[in-house]
């Protein structure tokens, strides 16, 4: 973007110096004062999203503050990551969905305000992934990750606090390897789920499909902003967003709980994505609601109960309680009762139209935790299990995503079922994976590796699915929009490799003017990366030095499109001495050993 190119040389220096100050590791922070003191204080801006980074002078500390609402004290906070992956934001209501808050990020947090002028904004700061993260999405791996943490004594048994995902990986890497992910860990589970199920908020569980309007996962939580499919309305760089989500989770009352907020790119180091926490929101409720979760047919009676308690954790007797259907199909359902002498009342109400009800109480000055209802039509007795798509083919190297839709007789999904995936012949024959089914009772596998043709057949919820194929073909016999050249290349280390990279339309035509992002994903240069435009014939130009003999995979990325990979051997030769040269990695805390031009094209055409 213009406003965030440098446009004088002489204000390199100034940026190095900067740059080899902006990560922190592990920083240790104890003993933080209870909520409400301390507090940042912010000011509305008119025009849009304000952000602020930890190298503005925030601290770990700061960004739990600013979370923290009534009933939880914390202690040793741990931040891990780069400083520009970090920090407070400003401006959100109307956007976002509330005013202020904190965003962690796998690139800059100074990429999220808008307005959306790129499909695949980037910065790269060479930092490596998550485990917990890892676990949450089989078969992928992290990079770039941001994790905070902290330990906190709530005063009651739940706390929660609201959220937002939001990422540039939307829609053009929906249902690919790219599927970039957080979660948040409370006492080593993760709660950062679809509402009404076990399935975790990540790209390919959360979106509208890709191609845009097909194969969408859970869409009624998406929101779309990216330029290519009519969005770019919403003042934010990020082509696509959540809705505002609550994380709730069964804690130890008066007792020390650990949470780990963490965030990561998939696949690779490139595209932004955040998670955007509400300020204040971090709390636990004085006035409590069960059950969180509860599934009935429509025409039967849910039964909620709400308990009411001091801030002693004493009952409080005589106190007028009102539920409220807030979001669902039974939206502005409600009712009232009054707490007993234990702080306790309840509700029930009848679902009248299928699907996913929130629910929450207020009363005693007290607003409780979200609650969820699924109200399904009856006689779901008999599950019906399907496979899609029947057939399809693709090259090595990318992924295949299959997906089971699980719903009874009457085609009302089945949430929260597992299902087992089973390559039953084939290349892959053997493979099993399993997958929980979200609220819309589906569940995917993603995979792909050799040549051949699978069949691939899936159970569970008490029944076996279709049977489907899968081709996989070689890379050369299947065309991409963005290619790499050369594919394979040999040099001396200390000497130059340059690749390009062409992008072409569907009938041919050059891509001019798109942002190509160039990476090392893996061998002794992983994590080396940079940009370039490409030019009137749809080509861009990178070149990076090598420091290290052995084998680099490289990558592209751009325009909507991913390239196949390249590759790339460093051999000991005659290049090895004379003076060295650098290679920014985008966004990270220093430099690199590399190429002295992608250093300079990485200065010129965006900073960290």
């Amino acid at each position: 973007m213009e406003k965030r190119r440098i446009l004088a040389f002489s204000g390199i220096i100034i940026i190095l110096t900067a740059l080899a100050a902006s990560m922190v590791y592990g920083e240790e922070i104890t003993n933080i004062s209870r909520q409400g003191e301390g507090k940042i204080t912010f000011q509305e801006d008119s025009e849009g999203i304000v952000t602020a980074d930890l190298n503005s002078g925030l601290t770990a500390e700061d960004l739990v503050n600013n979370l923290l609402g009534e009933g939880v004290n914390v202690s040793n906070v741990t931040l891990t990551g780069a400083n520009i992956a970090a920090g407070t934001f400003t401006g959100g209501e109307g956007i976002l969905g509330f005013e202020n808050g904190i965003i962690l990020s796998t690139g800059n947090i100074a990429y999220v305000p808008g307005p959306n002028e790129f499909d695949d904004v980037t910065a790269i700061n060479d930092l490596p992934g998550d485990p917990d993260l890892d676990a949450l999405i089989p078969g992928f791996k992290t990079f770039d990750a941001t994790v905070l943490e902290f330990d906190f004594v709530p005063e009651t048994g739940i706390i929660q606090f609201e959220y937002v995902f939001t990422s540039d990986e939307y829609k053009e890497f929906v249902n690919t390897e790219y599927n970039d992910v957080f979660g948040f860990f409370v006492n080593g589970e993760n709660i950062a789920l679809i509402p009404g199920t076990i399935t975790a908020v990540a790209i390919n569980n959360v979106n509208n499909g890709n191609p845009f309007g097909t194969n969408a996962s859970n869409p009624e939580y998406y929101i779309n902003n990216d330029l290519s499919d009519g969005g770019g309305e919403i003042n934010t760089e990020m082509d696509g967003l959540t809705v505002v989500l609550t994380a709730t989770a069964e804690v130890n009352p008066d007792e020390t709980n650990r949470i780990r907020m963490a965030i990561a790119d998939a696949g690779d180091y490139a595209l932004d994505s955040n998670v955007i926490i509400r300020a204040e929101s971090f709390v636990s409720p004085r006035l409590t609601l069960e059950p969180e979760s509860a599934t009935n047919n429509l025409g039967e009676t849910h039964t909620l109960t709400a308990t009411l308690v001091d801030e002693n954790e004493t009952p409080i007797a005589g106190e007028s309680i009102s539920f409220n259907v807030t979001a669902g199909p039974n939206n502005g359902t409600t009712g009232t009762g009054t707490t007993d002498e234990n702080g306790i009342t309840t509700w029930n109400y009848t679902g009248t139209i299928a699907g996913s009800d929130t629910i929450i109480a207020t009363g005693g000055g007290e607003t409780s935790n979200k609650v969820t209802k699924i109200w399904e039509k009856e006689g779901a007795a008999e599950p019906r299990l399907v496979l899609e798509p029947e057939s399809a083919t693709n090259i090595l190297g990318t992924t295949h995503i299959v997906k089971a839709v699980l719903s009874n007789d009457n085609g009302t999904p089945i949430p929260n079922e597992t299902i087992t995936f089973n390559v039953t012949n084939g290349p892959f024959a053997g493979l099993s994976a399993t997958a929980v089914t979200d609220a819309n009772g589906i569940a995917t596998l993603s995979y792909g590796i050799s040549p051949g043709t699978d069949t691939i057949v899936a159970t569970g919820g008490g029944g076996t699915s279709n049977e489907v194929t899968k081709t996989w073909e070689a890379a050369e016999v299947a065309s991409t929009l963005l290619t790499l050249d050369p594919r394979s290349a040999t040099n001396s280390i200390g000497s130059s490799h340059i690749v390009r990279a062409k992008l072409v339309d569907e009938s041919g035509a050059p891509g001019p003017g798109e942002m190509i992002t160039f990476v090392v994903s893996d061998g002794p240069h992983v994590g080396t990366s940079g940009t370039s435009l490409t030019n009137a014939n749809g080509t861009a130009t990178w070149c990076y030095y090598g420091i290290f003999t052995g084998n680099d995979t490289i990558s592209a990325r751009g325009g909507g499109q991913a390239s196949e990979e390249a590759f790339k051997t460093w051999e000991t030769g005659n290049n090895t001495s004379g003076s060295k040269s650098f290679m920014t990695i985008e966004g990270s805390g220093g430099v690199k050993e590399g190429g002295i031009w992608s250093f300079f094209s990485g200065i010129f055409e965006r900073v960290g």
